[in-house]
């Protein structure tokens, strides 16, 4: 599981100085959780992130990301072989519908059920 440091504000969650995905939970810190499994390339996304390493595991293929604004880490669980160009590779990703939690850090992370305001029938766009 991705564990993010975020930040709810006028009704986004902000990730560094991204912008994403809109949500009805209240306004303050938060930690924004993804499965790698749950995370899929998509050019226009609004999550972008720098490509680090390709880990091949088989039929999968983990990628190990990093925020350019932030140093935090993501991993990706990708399938088939993907390739990098290039260390540093920018790559963006958007949610699986569903598949992603916030938890609330000012209460012992507690989770903040339905916190994404999704449009329907479309993968989350973050």
């Amino acid at each position: 599981m991705n564990n993010l440091d975020a930040q709810i504000e006028n009704g986004r969650m902000v990730l560094g100085d991204q912008r994403t995905l809109e949500t009805d939970a209240p306004d303050g810190v938060v930690n924004f959780g993804i499965g790698p499994e749950h995370l899929i390339p998509e050019e226009t996304s609004a999550i972008h992130v720098n490509a680090k390493m390709a880990e091949p595991l088989g039929a999968n293929r983990l990628l190990h990301c990093e925020f350019a604004d932030t140093k935090e880490s993501l991993t990706a669980s990708l399938q088939g072989g993907h390739v990098l160009d290039s260390a540093g590779s920018a790559m963006r990703f958007l949610t699986q519908s569903g598949k992603s939690h916030l938890f609330d850090v000012a209460i012992g992370f507690y989770r903040i059920k339905h916190p994404f305001v999704w449009e329907p029938s479309q993968t989350s766009n973050w």
